[in-house]
């Protein structure tokens, strides 16, 4: 009798041992998926940080050709003012002759008529100095997390004048909306789109930003295929080390 008690506590010890070592094995694959996760929001992190710097150098290259074409405006504008002085000059030495002074007036209206026609013609299209200004006012939307009002903007700019050097970050922030907005497939038709515009300084992040997309869509095998097309691309990006990281990871987005 005795040993059949001994046998019952046996397997009841051995039961509860399994028990333990379930709820262990249980516990640690909980872990280990939480340590994934951390993983991807570490990696998403660092691919912002390395994109939004690259955005701030762009942007400091940008500022830097506006203050140059300020110092050009400047200077013509000092040209023309010392033109206009010198014209008042002669209108007051031809004042005494009424014919010399009433053909010079015409000649002069005409003059204003004809920069009046060319203003008018400039006034259509945007300055860089606008464009750069929209530019700037929707990419800090965009921080502010209002995603539709900076939309807008970045869509009327790549309309504007799609060969702008910013026509590409003005595209590429516009996929950045749809991306923040989890509208990956929309993220994904805008980032090609970046390909074909400006000065092609966004093309490369607009491909890493793809290859994310898909693995946000759970499609990992095409989002290999943009992460290799990258590296192929640009082989000396920023970008391609974090692809491959991504690459390594076993774990849905």
């Amino acid at each position: 009798m005795n040993r059949i008690y001994l046998l019952i506590v046996m397997i009841i010890f051995v039961c509860l041992s399994n028990l333990q070592a379930q709820d262990v094995n249980k516990e640690l694959e909980e872990k280990r998926k939480e340590l994934e996760k951390k993983a991807v929001e570490i990696l998403d992190l660092r691919s912002a940080l390395i994109i939004q710097q690259a955005e701030l150098n762009q942007l400091r290259k940008e500022l830097e050709k506006l203050r140059i074409q300020n110092e050009i405006l400047n200077d013509s504008l000092r040209r023309k003012e010392s033109k206009i002085k010198n014209l008042e000059e002669l209108l007051k030495t031809v004042k005494e002759d009424k014919e010399l002074s009433t053909a010079i007036i015409r000649n002069i209206r005409s003059s204003a008529d004809t920069l009046s026609e060319e203003k008018s013609i400039v006034d259509s299209v945007l300055t860089d100095e606008e464009y750069i200004s929209i530019y700037n006012n929707a990419l800090s939307m965009y921080f502010n997390k209002e995603y539709r009002a900076s939309m807008d903007k970045f869509e009327y700019l790549v309309v504007a004048n799609s060969k702008h050097p910013l026509a590409d970050n003005a595209q590429y922030w516009l996929g950045e909306c749809y991306y923040s907005m989890e509208r990956y497939q929309d993220a994904i038709e805008a980032f090609q789109r970046v390909l074909d515009l400006g000065d092609g300084n966004k093309s490369d992040a607009a491909i890493f930003k793809i290859g994310l997309s898909y693995l946000k869509l759970g499609n990992k095998i095409k989002a290999h295929e943009i992460f290799v097309d990258l590296e192929k691309r640009y082989p000396d990006s920023e970008l391609v080390e974090k692809a491959k990281e991504y690459m390594k990871l076993d774990t849905s987005f």
